[in-house]
């Protein structure tokens, strides 16, 4: 869930799915970054449910740092982060499960520094980072999401 104006932080589930200030992540057209967590499903759900990963997921989880990867280096500063982290993730074997009884809350806060310098933003090296997110599925070897990017992208990155 994400806060939209200040709130106090819920304590229980039930407390956070009354809050109308409060909701899921929003997620851009195409892109499921945390819907296929379900969250109506969510809300409603008395035990934990796996789901599939599919690319472009970037849910908030938990798991053992003994076993998680490491990030990838080449994407340093803003854009496809943790969509690579999760791709690497699922790669490895992970399994998603949704627990049923917990949340996590993500806070507004500052963009920082190097977000926007020098009269540039990040996005506008999005065809870089469109670059390294293709080579991270080259080194996989994975061909089933060669045909990442949404209708358009490639010629406006040209």
């Amino acid at each position: 869930y994400q806060r939209r104006v200040r709130v106090d932080h819920p304590h229980n589930k039930t407390a956070l799915v009354g809050d109308d200030r409060l909701g899921p992540p929003y997620d851009p057209p195409g892109r499921p970054h945390h819907h296929l967590t379900d969250y109506t499903r969510w809300t409603n759900a008395n035990a934990d449910y796996d789901i599939a990963y599919r690319f472009f997921y970037e849910p908030y989880v938990v798991q053992s740092m003994r076993r998680a990867p490491f990030w990838d280096e080449r994407f340093v500063y803003y854009g496809f982060d943790k969509v690579v982290y999760h791709y690497t993730l699922d790669r490895l074997g992970a399994r998603y499960t949704v627990l049923h009884d917990q949340f996590v809350m993500h806070l507004p806060h500052p963009r920082d520094a190097w977000y926007e310098s020098d009269g540039k933003k990040a996005s506008d090296d999005a065809a870089v980072l469109h670059k390294l997110v293709d080579s991270v599925l080259s080194e996989w070897g994975d061909t089933q999401n060669r045909d990442w990017r949404l209708a358009g992208q490639e010629e406006a990155e040209k």
